[in-house]
C-alpha cells in the first residue's frame, strides 16, 4: 500500500511533491527508497532531477530509467554521460 501511495504523489507533479518524495529518500527501507525514486521520475518535475543524480551518484540506478521520464535537456545529458561512461567501463 504505501508503495502505491507514493506512486499518488509522483502523479501529482507538483514541486511540493517532489519536495515530499524527496524526504522518503532517507528511508531506511529499500522499498520505499526505490518507490521514491520512481515517483520522481514521475513527477517530469525539473526539482526532481538533482535528488535523481544523487541517487544515481549512490549507486541507486534505478534513478537512470526515472532520470528518462523527466526527459529534460539535463536529464538525457546524464543519461548519455552515464551510457559513454558506463560503456567504457566494459570495453
Amino acid at each position: 500500500i504505501a508503495q502505491s501511495a507514493i506512486e499518488v504523489v509522483g502523479h501529482i507533479g507538483s514541486e511540493r511533491a517532489v519536495g515530499v518524495l524527496g524526504e522518503l529518500l532517507a528511508s531506511s527501507r529499500d522499498g520505499i527508497v526505490y518507490s521514491a525514486i520512481r515517483a520522481l521520475g514521475i513527477t517530469k518535475h525539473p526539482s526532481a532531477e538533482p535528488l535523481l543524480m544523487e541517487q544515481l551518484a549512490r549507486g541507486r540506478y534505478a534513478a537512470l530509467t526515472a532520470l528518462g521520464m523527466v526527459g529534460s535537456d539535463t536529464a538525457a545529458a546524464e543519461l548519455a554521460r552515464h551510457a559513454l561512461v558506463h560503456g567504457s567501463n566494459q570495453a
